[in-house]
Order: C-alpha cells, then sequence, then structure tokens
C-alpha cells in the first residue's frame, strides 16, 4: 500500500513543484490512510453481503462512523487490528 501511495503522490507533484519533504509525507500517509479505510469498509460490507447482513451492517457502520468521528476511538498499533476489531463490532452489533 505504501508503493502505491508514493507512486500516486509522484503522478500528482510535478518535479517543479514547490513541496517541502514533510509536506510529501503528509500526502503519503493522507493517501495511505484512505486506501486503508476503502479496503477494510468494503471488505467488511462484503463479507456482510456473503452473510446477507448487508442492510443492516450498512447502517451501523454509517452511525458507527459518525460515532467515531465526534467521540474518538480507539487506534490500533497494526492495520489488521482495527479491520479485525471494528469487523467484529458490525457482525456482533448486527
Amino acid at each position: 500500500m505504501e508503493l502505491l501511495a508514493d507512486k500516486i503522490v509522484t503522478y500528482i507533484v510535478t518535479e517543479n513543484s514547490e513541496w517541502t519533504e514533510l509536506e510529501l509525507m503528509k500526502m503519503k500517509l493522507g493517501v495511505q490512510v484512505l486506501f486503508h479505510n476503502i479496503f477494510m469498509i468494503g471488505l467488511i460490507l462484503m463479507f456482510a453481503k456473503i452473510l446477507g447482513i448487508f442492510k443492516n451492517s450498512a447502517v451501523l457502520f454509517a452511525t458507527f462512523g459518525i460515532l467515531k468521528m465526534t467521540a474518538g476511538g480507539v487506534h490500533f498499533q497494526k492495520s489488521y487490528q482495527c479491520l479485525f476489531s471494528t469487523g467484529l463490532f458490525i457482525f456482533s452489533g448486527v
């Protein structure tokens, strides 16, 4: 995922631009986080569709997202820990 983020930021940023190294690193991190969230949500909703609980999972996911944006949340060290805990929350909540 890191290599893909590097390629995207390199494609967006031209050679003559005046981006600092810190700004480039922030952009790469932002793209990585965006892709991680898209992948995680897609994977969880795909499993929900397979299990036949897509609508309930989508509603719970939306309300969970709103709550997490306003109240904050737990942050894990590893990506798979976040995927597992979020998936467990969604599937057990439905």
